[in-house]
């Protein structure tokens, strides 16, 4: 989650233009996101938004 702290933090800054080609392109990619349900079972979802406060929000793929 470390490595990952400023890509979020871009994402969800509302100030300033996001721009991709400064990341990772796996980490831009929704194919690797994923919950895992408590029975284990993986459902996909888009690339999470995790806001300072330690909110999370993402859409359901």
């Amino acid at each position: 989650m470390e490595k990952l702290k400023e890509l979020f933090a871009a994402l969800v800054d509302e100030e300033n233009e996001f721009q991709e080609e400064d990341y990772n392109e796996e980490w831009l990619d929704d194919e690797n996101w994923s919950i895992t349900e408590d029975d284990g079972k993986k459902r996909g979802i888009d690339l999470p938004a995790v806001y300072p406060d330690g909110e999370i929000n993402w859409r359901w793929s």
